[in-house]
Parts: C-alpha cells; structure tokens; sequence
C-alpha cells in the first residue's frame, strides 16, 4: 500500500519556561528559551530591545532546542528585560520577554531597616510589601530584635 510522508516547516516557536529570574549581585543568572524549528533556527538574545554586547561575564550555550544565555556574576547593569529570537528560512519569532531582576539593594536595606527599629520599643515590627508593576510581589515581617547588629 502506497503511502506519502508531508514534513512541513514554518517559522521557529519559543517557549519561555521563566519569565522572571531574580537573582543578587555578583551571583549567577541563567535565562533559557526552547526553540522548535524545522529547518533548524539561528537563535541570538536581545536586552531591552537591543542586541546583547559582548561581554566578559557573559557566555550562551546550547543543549539541544535548549538555549541559554549565562551571566556569571550579576551587575545592576544586567538587570533587564530579555528576548530570545530564532531565525530560519521560514521566518523570524520573538519570545516573550525574560525579566532579569535583583535583589541587588538587599543589604542597604536591612542596615536601613535596622536602624530605624533601633530607636523604637523592642516590641515594635515593621511589615513591608513589595509590589511590582502594580501586582504583590512578596511580603517581610521584620521586628527590632531580628536586625539588631
């Protein structure tokens, strides 16, 4: 019996498996995007709509459709919002936008935090809410007696 065998190629599809990676100062951050592609896609990384620059601390890689995008130790300057594009001779595809946050003014933070509950009762406790772009983020209970240096 005859049969027939269609392949059929269109442009590449991303899936985003993060869209928010935190990370601190001078840790490491990994961003990953899955690329689906026949016929296989040439896949590079944007930074708030820019093309990455070379870097030192900066390195990607590939496992498979797996791509990723390696930043060794983390400066304010990496924080951002990153897009990861492939390219084949069906077309070009944008992946949702990967948010490189920070907990980068944690410890500025808490020395603040903590001198402020200096001067009040050691009953006292602060509650902090975090929000961002508008949505709760997290949430802190700080008292005088947990920062006390």
């Amino acid at each position: 019996m005859p049969f027939c065998v269609v392949f059929i190629s269109d442009a590449p599809e991303i899936d985003i498996e993060e869209e928010l990676v935190t990370t601190e100062k001078d840790y490491e951050a990994k961003l990953k995007c899955v690329v689906h592609a026949d016929p296989k896609a040439k896949v590079s990384w944007l930074k708030d709509n820019a093309s990455v620059s070379d870097l030192d601390h900066v390195h990607t890689s590939t496992e498979g459709n797996k791509h990723y995008y390696y930043i060794a130790k983390t400066q304010a300057s990496d924080l951002g919002k990153y897009k990861c594009i492939a390219t084949n001779s069906k077309g070009t595809t944008y992946s949702k936008e990967i948010e490189l946050t920070g907990m980068l003014l944690k410890l500025s933070l808490i020395l603040v935090v903590n001198t402020l509950l200096k001067s009040y009762p050691a009953d006292t406790h602060v509650k902090w809410a975090w929000w961002r772009h508008f949505k709760f983020f997290s949430q802190i209970l700080w008292t005088s007696e947990l920062f006390l240096i």
